[in-house]
């Protein structure tokens, strides 16, 4: 998988200009104005539908929602597949954060060379903008067709692929959709948690924290798995949060789906590390589903948040199912999950996979876990390259390994500008206990990163080192 995901950097001018491919272009003496810091961000696609679709779940259009997970040139029921093998479709695709696009990445796992074109989708609502020459020239099987947008200037938020598949006269099927571009610090936006964890949670899959993740997916008020839930229905629990980006924030919104009234109060949690709590944030009795809103007047920037229950109130299980905040893009410390995965071998594709080393870690305890990478052999010698939303200039590396550790000979930085990758010296891994967060410190950096390739030698351990996940930690927003 190339260089994917998220984020920064100072120094590029977002210019308010005249129609170029109907996105706006520079008007005179526009040089005259101060350069604006951008964040330069990549993210998969949240949202999905089409003109049709082989199913309602496997082939589906939600298929191409979230990073790869179709790993080989086959027919796979991880990708999206229109209805018929020769139709002549459109795939539409939807992001959280509008960005002035750079370049769309589209993952192709079957009979790549249908797609005759993209429009992208303007986040204000005034319709859509053809990319020139951005039909398949021949991507390889599975592969990346990379098509950059040049002079962009107007936010986008969508991204629709036409496909005419009597070029290809077979399915033509889409893994994933990769949007890259930038956006102004100080804009607003509204995000919903990257992750999440609990004092407790009802299962480590249906009910987990993970479930608050993303935006809501529980739509009726009733016990539903797609929604958090803790351990027991009179739990005195507490679920964290974590945001894409920091913000200055003005709104934090908590969608309930079950028995809402249990929350007691809310803290937040800055990017210094602190916490500082929110006055008066108990809940006075939200709507079932409902939205229970804080107006917020914090002056610095917040990466995540507390949100403190006694379900002895309620006398049942108060249930969430996603959390947002809005607020004014910041600068500053930024821990991130890795967004995206590959390695030069996995276990299996869903257990054990690739995927299973993305976002915040979910497997307890020192074992042998489907929910952490695995490579193919369990003396194997082998990479495992992971990849962020948002540029950062690190400070340090997190690998938390829960099966043997003890393999990792080394770690290098992915430089965000594609030039190349950096070495880490001093990165082997010394001996971290299992389960165990190998911490490793990167000083003196400069150069933004957007991505850790780990390298391991698992004679070392002589039994597979198994990641589940690996955490990015650095300056948001940096010069």
């Amino acid at each position: 998988m190339p260089d994917i995901r998220s984020v920064v950097r100072w120094g590029c001018a977002l210019i308010i200009c005249l129609a170029v491919m109907g996105l706006l272009a520079a008007p005179a003496g526009a040089q005259d104005q101060p350069e604006q810091p951008v964040v330069t961000l990549r993210q998969w696609a949240t949202g999905a539908s089409a003109t049709s679709q082989f199913g309602e779940s496997d082939w589906s259009a939600l298929r191409v929602t979230g990073a790869p997970d179709s790993f080989a040139c086959g027919d796979q029921w991880t990708a999206w597949a229109s209805a018929e093998a020769t139709g002549v479709d459109s795939l539409t695709v939807t992001y959280d954060i509008p960005l002035v696009p750079t370049q769309i990445n589209i993952y192709q796992s079957y009979n790549p060379g249908a797609i005759t074109g993209i429009e992208l989708v303007l986040a204000d609502g005034s319709g859509t903008v053809p990319v020139p020459d951005s039909a398949d020239p021949g991507t390889e099987c599975p592969g990346v067709l990379s098509i950059d947008v040049l002079d962009a200037t107007a936010p986008v938020n969508g991204v629709i692929i036409h496909l005419d598949q009597t070029i290809t006269g077979d399915w033509n099927e889409i893994d994933a959709v990769e949007l890259v571009g930038v956006l102004e610090m100080g804009s607003e936006v509204s995000l919903w948690a990257s992750s999440a964890s609990a004092t407790s949670q009802y299962s480590d899959t249906s009910w987990s924290a993970r479930q608050v993740t993303g935006a809501p997916d529980s739509p009726e008020c009733a016990d539903q798995a797609t929604a958090w839930a803790s351990e027991t229905s009179s739990g005195q629990d507490v679920l964290t949060v974590q945001f894409p980006l920091p913000v200055i924030p003005t709104r934090l919104d908590i969608v309930q789906t079950y028995n809402p009234g249990a929350i007691t109060s809310v803290d937040l949690i800055l990017a210094n590390g602190r916490t500082v709590p929110v006055a008066d944030s108990a809940d006075p009795g939200t709507e079932c589903p409902g939205m229970f809103s804080l107006a917020l007047d914090e002056p610095n920037a917040v990466i995540g948040a507390a949100i403190h229950l006694d379900q002895t109130i309620t006398g049942d299980w108060s249930e969430i199912d996603a959390v947002s905040i809005t607020g004014a893009v910041a600068g500053g410390l930024l821990h991130q999950w890795a967004s995206g995965a590959s390695a030069t071998s996995q276990y299996g594709t869903s257990g054990w996979s690739v995927l299973q080393a993305t976002g915040a870690p979910d497997s307890i305890g020192c074992g042998d876990q489907a929910m952490a990478w695995a490579s193919a052999t369990p003396t194997g010698v082998d990479t495992l390259t992971v990849s962020f939303m948002a540029d950062v200039v690190p400070t340090q590396v997190n690998i938390y390994q829960v099966y043997n550790p003890g393999a990792i000979t080394g770690i290098e930085l992915v430089l965000a500008d594609g030039s190349g990758t950096v070495p880490v010296p001093d990165s082997a891994d010394p001996g971290t206990e299992c389960p165990g967060v190998l911490s490793v410190d990167v000083p003196d950096a400069t150069a933004p990163v957007n991505g850790v390739i780990i390298h391991l030698d698992q004679t070392i351990t002589g039994d597979w080192n198994e990641i589940d996940a690996v955490e990015l930690v650095g300056t948001l927003g940096a010069e």
